[in-house]
């Protein structure tokens, strides 16, 4: 209506583009961003280039790889596969499963509870979530495996330096890289809640200003 441009991109190819740009890692030339939140993402620079995707053709995209033994199907329309890694470790996803396993355990029905709840030694909880951190594990090695990263960074609301989702996942990660290959990274982003809308500001200094 305005005829004003305007550039999209979802929030994890922001999000790895903020990392190459302002992050501690920054111009790193080969990185990779794991969002572990409501949905699980990623995004890749792979030789200082920043990888697209476009809808339904997905690029560098971790969330709907498919996860053996996973029974659950995942509820995008764009997917709807049975058994993609979003499907069960998406923070609403573990919050459904939870509901459904538990339902009257209200003390593990969301993300954060369950983790909270993990970490306090709850078995229920722990059975849970280490799954999730296995699913996690085979996606990130995945991700690992096709593009070779300097480093891998985390970031997202499932995202805690003591949680029990974080921690789990990376003990399953290393428990799959042999020790040969693991010459990467770990790190927690540190551009905190900001971080996705960094990158979609560079990206959009990149595409109508830098020109200029």
């Amino acid at each position: 209506l305005l005829g004003l441009k305007c550039y999209a991109v979802n929030t994890q190819i922001a999000s790895v583009c903020a990392e190459y740009h302002f992050g501690k890692y920054r111009y790193t030339p080969d990185i990779v961003n794991i969002g572990l939140g409501v949905g699980i993402g990623s995004g890749v620079v792979s030789n200082s280039q920043l990888l697209y995707s476009r809808p339904q053709n997905l690029v560098g995209y971790i969330g709907h790889m498919l996860m053996p033994g996973n029974p659950y199907r995942c509820h995008q329309s764009s997917c709807n596969y049975k058994g993609c890694l979003e499907a069960y470790c998406g923070g609403e996803n573990l919050k459904r499963i939870a509901m459904e396993l538990h339902p009257n355990d209200q003390e593990l029905h969301g993300a954060e509870k369950l983790d909270r709840a993990a970490s306090e030694g709850n078995k229920k909880a722990i059975a849970i979530l280490d799954q999730a951190a296995s699913y996690n594990a085979i996606g990130i090695a995945t991700m690992i495996q096709s593009y070779s990263p300097d480093v891998v960074i985390f970031s997202g609301s499932q995202v805690q330096e003591d949680g029990f989702l974080y921690k789990s996942t990376l003990r399953h990660l290393y428990d799959i890289i042999p020790q040969e290959r693991r010459n990467f990274k770990v790190a927690i982003t540190s551009l905190g809640k900001l971080q996705a809308a960094r990158g979609a500001a560079r990206l959009a200094f990149e595409h109508f200003f830098r020109s200029c």
